[in-house]
């Protein structure tokens, strides 16, 4: 989270990073990338020139898995191919695995449609992120506005009353338990309300 120009960042626990490498390295073709502050990544595989458009690579640091990038992981994602055109769901058994030995030391939420998962300090989620930012600014929860469309969404989503599934909440995109989260959330009166204050930013 950047607050007053500053990043403050959380470290997933090492000892979770090193498990969750040592899980992945049994799927040869499962990918998994260590995320850190200023754009710092490193990969279990080779990136690729594609990478750099739809990773924004160009302009980040791509290191080696190392002991000092496991020190600094902030996130973790596991996927196949290239993350954006992963076509495959992920082994049931590499979810079952890190359900098993991961769950009570790091958030992490099985994404888009079971192609990824993401995982993140033991206490951090989008919805912490945002109370703090909110905590900060002194804002209400009624001037807070949330958009999302998977699992990980779900927690802010259910939070805020001013919640909005991203696309058509039929379409396979957006996980079922977010557009229902967001229908129950806003009445039609809220929904108006919202639709006025977006406009008032065009």
């Amino acid at each position: 989270v950047h607050i007053n120009g500053e990043m403050q960042s959380s470290f997933i626990d090492s000892r979770a990073v090193l498990d969750i490498i040592n899980i992945v390295s049994k799927y040869p073709s499962v990918h998994l990338s260590l995320h850190s502050p200023d754009e710092g990544y490193a990969f279990n595989f080779e990136p690729d020139e594609s990478m750099d458009r739809t990773w924004g690579l160009r302009n980040a640091r791509v290191m080696q898995i190392t002991e000092e990038a496991i020190q600094i992981t902030t996130k973790i994602l596991v996927f196949y191919d290239h993350l954006t055109d992963a076509a495959q769901m992920l082994p049931k058994e590499l979810t079952d695995a890190f359900y098993q030995k991961i769950a009570d030391r790091a958030n992490f939420y099985v994404t888009d449609q079971g192609k990824t998962v993401q995982f993140a300090h033991r206490g951090v989620s989008k919805l912490s992120s945002i109370r703090s930012v909110q905590k900060m600014m002194n804002l209400s929860d009624d001037e807070i506005c949330v958009f999302g469309d998977d699992v990980n969404d779900l927690e802010m989503i259910s939070y805020y009353k001013h919640s909005v599934a991203m696309g058509n909440g039929a379409d396979a995109s957006v996980d079922r338990n977010v557009a229902r989260a967001c229908r129950r959330a806003q009445s039609q009166k809220s929904k108006r309300r919202f639709a006025q204050r977006i406009s008032l930013l065009n």
